[in-house]
């Protein structure tokens, strides 16, 4: 009889899983909390979000009690991508939910991407479930991976990535700008990166299968296509962000004064002040009314 290298608890001869190829065992309850917190494509099978939500909170608590450090850490890493802010898996659902009412027009790819531009958020779904939830403002990158090669990213400015995945012999131009050549593909996500330090990283599995598709597939041209409308949005959001940020940094950072309803540029008040003095100088507006000017120009704030 063995331990379970996740809770601890007693495994019958014939009640144990492998863990790893490392002899570890896990129970039944253990061994059914991760494959369905670990796959979220079983997500989408009349999977419940109480139901995943009971699961995921089970791992946080036998987790605590894991006495193998390896498996521990490892469990820890698995929690750390299913943190919602807090909230239990079906409150994070129905949060999600909350920002794409049918109120607003929404863009919804293939229930993979769902695009709110009236509150500026998207959302990438599982089915019905919503994995994860971002104003616009967070994303500031993301890249398209075929096979474990970066194929095009949010930074390039491509809106496109057929061109490259639909090579006359397969081609796929790496990071440095080599090409290899294949058939096959086993693997295509887009990867999404967010502002801040410690921020998440969300992945879109595509294509994730253990026998290698033909890239002359309907199979694998449909999933190009709908990368390519994925892609697409994206980049229009980073597109805007970038625009947004530009417009805000020139104006955080322009010298600019404003007075009642007027906004003036700083140096145009110099300007202006020596404008009022040449006309005083040639006789044309008396001290006063230039003392006048100067007054109402310097009081204006900044």
């Amino acid at each position: 009889m063995a331990n379970c290298c996740i809770c601890n608890a007693k495994i019958p001869f014939s009640g144990g899983y492998p863990y790893d190829s490392m002899g570890r065992y896990m129970c039944i309850d253990c061994n059914n909390a991760i494959s369905y917190v670990s796959n979220r494509s079983m997500w989408r099978k009349n999977v419940s979000a109480e139901y995943i939500s009971k699961q995921i909170e089970y791992l946080r608590t036998v987790t605590k009690k894991c006495i193998d450090g390896p498996v521990s850490r490892k469990m820890e890493e698995l929690l750390a991508e299913l943190d919602f802010d807090g909230m239990t898996f079906e409150e994070y659902q129905n949060y999600g939910k909350g920002y794409f009412s049918d109120e607003d027009k929404i863009e919804n790819i293939d229930n993979i991407l769902k695009v709110n531009e009236t509150k500026k958020m998207f959302a990438i779904t599982e089915g019905n479930i919503y994995v994860a939830v971002h104003p616009f403002v967070d994303l500031i990158d993301f890249s398209v991976n075929e096979d474990g090669t970066s194929v095009t990213s949010g930074r390039s400015g491509s809106a496109t990535v057929g061109a490259l995945l639909f090579g006359a012999a397969g081609a796929v131009v790496g990071a440095a700008g080599s090409k290899k050549t294949t058939q096959m593909v086993q693997n295509l996500n887009i990867t999404l990166s967010y502002k801040g330090l410690n921020a998440k990283i969300d992945t879109i599995d595509l294509i994730n299968i253990s026998s290698p598709v033909s890239k002359d597939s309907e199979y694998y041209v449909g999933k190009v296509k709908t990368c390519n409308r994925i892609v697409s949005v994206l980049q229009q959001i980073i597109n805007e962000n970038e625009k947004s940020n530009s417009v805000l940094e020139e104006e955080t950072t322009s010298p600019t004064v404003r007075g009642k309803g007027i906004a003036i540029y700083a140096f145009s008040v110099a300007d202006e002040i020596l404008k009022f003095k040449q006309l005083y100088d040639e006789g044309i507006i008396t001290e006063d009314e230039f003392e006048n000017q100067k007054d109402k120009l310097l009081k204006l704030e900044y």
